[in-house]
């Protein structure tokens, strides 16, 4: 498991290094935070830095720093301003010798939707109202979207008619507040979206309103939790254009970017109040979002907009819509690492969209027993499976919140600073590679070059398999333009595949010999993971080895914890 140190000596100096905004945009200025503690006695220093796109430096700078300097930014050269994905190592040396390291990420795109690494917000209480340490955090993670969960009045009332107020479930809650962390995010490049979903009702709203509900076949209104009913969103339905004007008011008088649309994945068909036939809501989706986001388009430049596919229940149509991110939550029977790897691999495939899952981590939840080397064994998987994959995972919010349950304020946290360097290596490596991680194009070639009569891929010395079986090393492989990226999930030592129960520590592998059919000429091998402390990539010796099915690319990985990443450089269209 990761240590965010590594001997005794440097242990009484420790270096944060992050970037000022969650996601920068082509013309932003890009500024990288340098926290240190423990500077005394500490004479000649100097900190150097290294800006990497993959494996090549593209950007350093090495200045003097004095022991009066605790915390201090570096703005990186005109030449990083491309959009891509890019690292940043950081280096304290005295006298030339290193006294400490750091690292970060950061990325650069020409939308939020090219890259949603979606967080949340669930407190907004009287003593968040001048808090800025939560979106401070959320900053480290890379956070890009903000889901204000709960933060509103009533689900059919969003904007609350007093700065204190109480929401549905009796919270004392402060819109001063949510103000505040709206504010917060736009300063750290991130966009603010409020939760709204799209057919409740509170009871005394729908008892002056009971023919804008939907009904079952007995005519009897739907409610759901003893909470809400469910209201018609056909596009004759009065309650559509209620909705929408909740909606609008959110983003003109709170200035939030978008709205999450959330759904529960019940009911799946239903009757109007006075109609004989059976609406089914799956097809009554994209007219909808159209709907919505054509009304608020005309409010924000850039809306931001999610819709819960509950258990991917209704994906196909909702694909067809003018959404540009795929959300989907995810419930039993999707319980399996490969189910998490089909849901993203059939979103992307349906609408050409970045798929962001809700896969709440139980193992985290704050009321049941806490086993904290387990619970960050089984986020280190889950998280390896999603990001591998090509997905994106609504997880981690405000005080190192860990989504545990489908009620947002129920939220865990990581239970000390070594998890938490933990989750910020796994997100730093996320935008560091996303490059190689999130391409929309390419093909995924895990199913037919690995296993059974495929003969592409081979581990020599290691039990694999292509879809997430436990005892074995789990092998995803991607081509890309000038890449070939294989991924090793390790799940030997694994009982089961369920990705959200509690993890062993996997069992280490070492020297795994590796044979790679490659066509293309191989300009370098490389090899990089979260679980090292410095996620740098590392260069691969490798040789060329000619069989009766082509040239294979032979490699050796060192060792392997519970995520490594492999890719080639190739140079498309040149043969070996």
């Amino acid at each position: 498991m990761r240590e965010v140190l590594k001997d005794k000596e440097m242990k009484s100096m420790h270096m944060d290094v992050y970037p000022h905004k969650g996601q920068y945009r082509p013309k932003d200025e890009i500024l990288i935070n340098i926290e240190v503690e423990g500077l005394k006695n500490k004479e000649s220093l100097c900190y150097e830095m290294q800006i990497f796109d993959l494996e090549k430096c593209i950007w350093s700078k090495t200045e003097e720093i004095s022991n009066e300097t605790q915390q201090f930014q570096v703005a990186c050269g005109n030449e990083v301003n491309q959009i891509g994905t890019y690292g940043v190592d950081v280096k304290i040396l005295e006298e030339g010798s290193l006294v400490d390291q750091s690292s970060t990420a950061f990325d650069i795109v020409t939308s939020w939707e090219d890259a949603p690494r979606y967080g949340f917000l669930s407190d907004f209480y009287e003593k968040d109202e001048e808090d800025s340490n939560d979106v401070k955090q959320m900053n480290k993670y890379h956070i890009s979207a903000v889901q204000f969960y709960d933060w509103m009045y009533r689900h059919d009332d969003l904007i609350p008619p007093t700065d204190v107020f109480e929401d549905v479930l009796g919270r004392k809650l402060s819109l001063k507040a949510v103000r505040h962390k709206i504010d917060l995010c736009h300063q750290h490049g991130m966009k603010a979206v409020a939760y709204g979903a799209i057919y409740a009702s509170s009871k005394e709203f729908f008892r002056t309103h009971q023919e804008w509900g939907f009904y079952n076949k007995k005519s009897e209104a739907i409610e759901f939790a003893n909470l809400f009913y469910i209201m018609d969103i056909s596009e004759e339905s009065p309650w559509v254009g209620h909705i929408k004007g909740e909606f609008k008011k959110a983003i003109n008088l709170l200035d939030f970017d978008g709205i999450h649309m959330d759904t529960y994945g019940f009911p799946k068909t239903a009757f109007s109040h006075e109609g004989t036939h059976i609406k089914r809501l799956n097809e009554l989706y994209p007219k909808f979002i159209d709907t919505v986001y054509e009304d608020l388009i005309h409010e924000k430049e850039e809306v931001s907009l999610f819709f819960n596919a509950v258990s991917n229940w209704g994906i196909e149509d909702i694909s067809k819509s003018k959404l540009n991110v795929a959300y989907i939550e995810v419930w039993d029977p999707q319980e399996k690492y490969i189910h998490l790897y089909q849901l993203i691999n059939r979103g992307k495939e349906l609408g050409h969209k970045n798929v962001v899952l809700a896969a709440y981590l139980e193992s985290f939840h704050p009321t049941k027993p806490r086993d904290k080397e387990k619970e960050m064994n089984t986020f280190c998987l889950a998280s390896a499976t999603i990001f591998a994959s090509g997905g994106f995972h609504l997880l981690l919010g405000e005080d190192n919140g860990v989504l545990a349950d489908p009620y947002y304020v129920n939220y865990g946290q990581a239970q000390d600073k070594n998890a938490e360097g933990i989750l910020r290596s796994y997100y730093d490596f996320f935008v560091r590679y996303s490059k190689l991680l999130n391409q929309l194009e390419g093909r995924d070639c895990s199913m037919t070059h690995a296993g059974g009569v495929n003969d592409e891929i081979h581990l020599a010395n290691s039990k694999f398999s292509s879809y997430g079986e436990a005892g074995k090393v789990w092998t995803i492989y991607k081509e890309l333009k000038g890449y070939h990226v294989l991924h090793l999930i390790n799940l030997i030592g694994q009982e089961d595949e369920k990705w959200n129960t509690l993890k062993a520590s996997p069992i280490i592998q070492k020297d795994i010999e590796i044979s790679i059919l490659v066509d293309e000429t191989v300009q370098g091998v490389y090899l990089a993971s979260p679980d090292y402390v410095n996620a740098k990539a590392q260069s691969l010796a490798y040789k060329v080895i000619e069989k009766e099915r082509g040239h294979y690319i032979q490699i050796k990985v060192p060792e392997l914890h519970y995520w490594s990443m492999i890719y080639m450089v190739t140079s498309e269209g040149n043969v070996l």
